[in-house]
C-alpha cells in the first residue's frame, strides 16, 4: 500500500481532548488476556468509560487468554481512543466489539505493515482517525489527560504515552507508558513522580534501569497481561522486583482470579481493587465494564 496517511496538527487533537470534560474516579485495567485496554472513569453515579487508552486484546497464539464470557465494552459517552502505538494487541478488540470503530482514535503515525495500514485506513475511511503530526509540540495537556511523544526509534518506543490526572487542577497523576521503554518518556526522564501506574509492556523484560518515581504515600500498581501467555516473562518476575525496589507496591494483575473477565480498578481516593463488571438492560448483559 503506498497511500499516505494525513497527519493532524495539535489544535485538532487538543479539540478531541477538551471533550473529555469534569472529574474522574481513577483509571481501570480491562481484563482482555495478552493485550491492553484501559479506561479513564467517570465519577458517580455515572461510572463509565469517558476515554478508553488502547483497545486491545489477545491475538493469534495467544488467543486463548481472552476471558470466554465477555459481553462487550460501554460507548455510552463516545468516548475517545487513544491509540499508545499500533501493535495489534493494543487495537485488536475493535474488531470484536465494532461499535469502537464509530469512535474517535488518536494515534502515531501508523508503521508500514499489512495489518496496521489495513486498520488505519478503515479508521480513515470512517472518518475517525486522527494522526499527531510530529511537527509542533511534543507534549499535550487538556483538562485531566496529558499526551507525550516518546522519543525512542523502534514502534513501541516512539508512540504515545499518557497521563491521567483527577481533573485539570490536581497533581495526581496515573501514567499509561503501553509498551515503551521508560527511558524514553519524557516525564519519566524528567523526574517526575506518579501516583499510579501500568506497568509497561506488560511487565516483560526491562531494557534500561530506569524506572518511574513513585510517590510514597499511598502508590498504586497494576498489570495487563494474560495469563498463560505465550512469552514466557510476561509478566517477568525480575520486572516486578524492579518496581519494588523504586518504590511501587506489588502490582494488581488482570485476569489472575478464578472469574472472569476480572480487570483492575486504581481509584485516586482509596485502595486498588479486583471488579468483575458487568451492565444488564432488561436482564440481558450489555457490557462487561461497568464498575459495581
Amino acid at each position: 500500500m503506498t497511500w499516505e496517511m494525513p497527519l493532524d496538527p495539535a489544535s485538532t487533537i487538543e479539540r478531541l481532548l477538551s471533550l473529555i470534560t469534569g472529574a474522574n474516579a481513577g483509571v481501570a485495567l480491562y481484563d482482555v488476556g495478552q493485550g491492553s485496554c484501559q479506561a479513564v472513569v467517570g465519577t458517580s453515579p455515572w461510572r463509565v468509560p469517558s476515554l478508553y487508552v488502547d483497545f486491545g486484546g489477545r491475538v493469534l497464539g495467544n488467543a486463548k487468554t481472552f476471558p470466554a464470557a465477555y459481553h462487550g465494552f460501554c460507548f455510552s459517552t463516545s468516548p475517545a481512543v487513544i491509540l499508545s502505538h499500533w501493535d495489534w494487541d493494543h487495537w485488536s478488540s475493535a474488531y470484536r466489539f465494532p461499535s469502537a470503530l464509530a469512535m474517535e482514535w488518536i494515534a502515531p503515525e501508523v508503521p508500514p505493515k499489512p495489518i496496521q495500514l489495513a486498520f488505519a485506513a478503515d479508521l480513515y475511511t470512517r472518518g475517525h482517525l486522527h494522526i499527531w503530526n510530529k511537527v509542533g509540540p511534543s507534549e499535550l495537556r487538556t483538562g485531566g489527560v496529558r499526551l507525550e511523544r516518546c522519543t525512542g526509534r523502534t514502534a513501541n518506543d516512539s508512540g504515545i504515552a499518557v497521563s491521567v490526572f483527577p481533573n485539570k487542577r490536581s497533581k495526581k497523576s496515573c501514567l499509561l507508558p503501553g509498551d515503551a521503554d521508560y527511558r524514553h518518556i519524557p516525564s519519566v526522564q524528567a523526574g517526575r513522580a506518579f501516583d499510579a501506574i501500568c506497568i509497561t509492556h506488560h511487565g516483560g523484560r526491562l531494557h534500561s534501569a530506569v524506572i518511574p518515581k513513585a510517590k510514597r504515600r499511598r502508590a498504586k500498581c497494576a498489570c495487563s497481561v494474560g495469563a498463560g501467555n505465550s512469552y514466557h516473562h510476561h509478566p517477568f518476575l525480575e520486572t516486578y522486583e524492579a518496581h519494588s525496589e523504586a518504590g511501587w507496591p506489588m502490582p494488581l494483575t488482570t485476569g489472575f482470579t478464578g472469574r472472569r473477565p476480572s480487570h483492575v480498578f486504581l481509584p485516586w481516593e482509596d485502595n486498588p481493587r479486583v471488579f468483575t463488571g458487568r451492565c444488564l438492560s432488561n436482564g440481558i448483559p450489555k457490557c462487561s465494564v461497568a464498575l459495581p
